[in-house]
């Protein structure tokens, strides 16, 4: 699968993003043996059952004192940008790197219009890991409302589930050429892709 970098899976919601991004991620994980980290932005049912870690320096200690794989949901965009600089470091020192991560629905941290430091940073630097590259597994139920930095740092696939008609559909159609009929007619669990 990957060595690094970013991917992004994208469409209406309930269509198996998560779980298709969840596959590839243990898929990273069986090949290499890197530890994970789920970053559990709704919280979603999908990750309901796992153990989530209670701050982001319970956190950096499991993946990186550790080497364990890690679930977490942010408290806010300062907790959420201190996890990011946990993983890809700071302006001044690159971090650790060196594990996967799955962000599930990033619009709760980015949008068309914000995007922090942390996470512009982290996107760009997944290749500059001291331990390692880091891959990004990020889905989205607002492709037409996502961070252009997500789309531009994108060195993996574009999974497109289905989308209907409007906003999103059209970013979809318009940069990434993309069939609109057959971005309506797909059905849960089948997607398209665009590579990097």
């Amino acid at each position: 699968m990957s060595e690094g970098g970013v991917a992004v899976y994208c469409g209406k919601t309930q269509q198996g993003k998560t779980t298709l991004a969840l596959k590839h991620m243990r898929e990273d994980i069986e090949r290499d043996g890197r530890p994970s980290l789920i970053c559990d932005l709704g919280p979603a049912k999908n990750f309901i059952h796992m153990a989530h870690e209670a701050s982001v320096k319970d956190v950096l200690h499991k993946l990186y004192g550790k080497g364990l794989h890690s679930v977490y949901t942010p408290k806010g965009e300062e907790d959420f940008d201190n996890l990011m600089n946990g993983i890809a470091g700071r302006d001044d020192i690159n971090g650790p790197g060196g594990i996967h991560v799955l962000m599930d629905e990033v619009r709760w941290v980015a949008s068309s219009h914000k995007i922090s430091n942390a996470l512009t940073r982290a996107l760009r630097h997944w290749a500059h890991g001291f331990e390692g590259p880091v891959t990004y597994r990020c889905t989205s139920q607002r492709p037409g409302d996502l961070h252009r930095d997500f789309y531009a740092c994108r060195t993996m696939p574009l999974y497109a589930f289905c989308t209907d008609p409007g906003p999103d559909q059209d970013r979809l159609v318009t940069e990434f050429r993309f069939d609109a009929e057959k971005l309506s007619k797909l059905q849960v669990g089948e997607y398209l892709t665009h590579a990097a």
